[in-house]
């Protein structure tokens, strides 16, 4: 249900007087002023340069659907290019961002001329007046699309992202493409492709949520001139053996990818194409574990084949061969999953296995089609959050 409109009114200025009296807020705060269960917001700090916000992601069943932030700390950062930054990461595109001066909506996955979109903030003062467009945050009608159509009538014909799993594949396609077209061999390339690019997602994962610090960050092995330095990056995977202990990086083979695609993947996994701000790069601590395993099955369900050299008609060129694009999904019984499915079924079915069998201690979980994993991902967070 939403909340009647003299209710909200009402939570909005007991926000206000909080907020105004110097107390600190907590995203939990402001989704319970519009309805949300505070229990279901999964809150966190994070930093924009030395500007600091608690954000919080509110859920529709198990899918992220709203951000509330609030600055902790200003310090040269914008505060709203900070939890746009952030909701662009972490898939939510609707978000409030809550300061003393008022509230100020926000998409981040819009650009309004080449700028996060975001309406004019509503200052504390006009909460009445604008009080068509802070009940559209409320839970119902947020999943209805009334920010959406508020936000379109205002202004129109905004520049749309893709999310960033989309973003994410259609670069590493991108250096699939000219690996092929390049390499001297095609024997096995793509296949040394797929290695290397699982090696180099959980390289940036680690490195971004800080798990191992003694593990020399990938952009140590590209200089400022976008050259590899391929010793470096050796000596990264080697570190990261010790470390994680995988076969994932042993047999490292690099040789027939060229060099300037390795470099190209490295610097395309730091620096966002399209994202507002020179300064943007990606955080994979952001970006859910659900979200890059899609952006890597998505990748997986196309092979690349190198096509018979086009005739060269001039002695003095090189001969020039294109690539062939093979879905593998149909072929291979590949079937994504939705993150709200996955999500669903695991927890049900640790659920029912704890309840039936309460004293059996931690289950086994098997998946015998896991592909990246997404369902035995979405059962340990569910165990996780029992066994605390």
């Amino acid at each position: 249900m939403s909340l009647p409109d003299d209710t909200l009114l009402r939570n909005l200025n007991g926000l206000r007087g909080r907020i105004g009296s110097g107390e600190r807020v907590a995203p939990t705060d402001i989704a319970a002023v519009f309805g949300w269960d505070a229990e279901q917001v999964r809150e966190r700090e994070i930093s924009l340069g030395d500007t600091l916000l608690d954000v919080g992601r509110g859920f529709l069943g198990v899918q992220p659907a709203a951000l509330f932030a609030t600055p902790v700390r200003r310090n040269g950062g914008d505060p709203l290019s900070g939890a746009a930054l952030y909701g662009y990461h972490a898939a939510v595109r609707w978000g409030l961002l809550v300061d003393q001066q008022g509230v100020t909506a926000f998409n981040s996955h819009w650009l309004m001329q080449d700028r996060w979109f975001s309406l004019p903030t509503v200052q504390w003062g006009d909460v009445e007046r604008e009080h068509a467009l802070l009940n559209a945050f409320e839970p119902v009608k947020l999943a209805d699309g009334e920010p959406d159509r508020i936000a379109l009538q205002r202004y129109p014909n905004p520049s749309l992202l893709q999310p960033v799993d989309d973003e994410l594949v259609d670069r590493l396609d991108a250096w699939r493409d000219e690996a092929l077209k390049s390499a001297r061999s095609h024997s096995g390339v793509d296949e040394h492709l797929q290695t290397l690019f699982a090696k180099l997602f959980v390289l940036r994962t680690i490195e971004d949520r800080g798990l191992a610090p003694n593990v020399t960050p990938l952009s140590a092995a590209v200089d400022d001139h976008s050259s590899l330095n391929i010793e470096k990056l050796i000596q990264t995977f080697e570190q990261a053996r010790q470390y994680i202990g995988s076969e994932l990086f042993d047999n490292v083979k690099m040789d027939v990818i060229p060099a300037h695609v390795i470099s190209g993947i490295i610097s395309d996994l730091y620096i966002p194409r399209k994202l507002p701000h020179t300064s943007s790069r990606y955080n994979f601590s952001w970006i859910d574990s659900d979200v890059l395993g899609l952006a890597y099955e998505k990748y997986l369900s196309t092979i690349l084949q190198p096509t018979p050299p086009a005739p060269q008609l001039d002695l003095f060129r090189e001969s020039y061969r294109d690539v062939a694009r093979i879905s593998v999904r149909r072929a291979g019984g590949v079937y994504y999953t939705p993150a709200y499915l996955t999500k669903y079924l695991s927890r049900k079915c640790v659920s029912q296995f704890l309840n039936a069998a309460a004293d059996a201690g931690i289950p086994h979980v098997v998946d015998f089609a896991c592909g990246s994993g997404s369902f035995l991902v979405a059962a340990v967070d569910t165990l996780l959050r029992v066994l605390k």
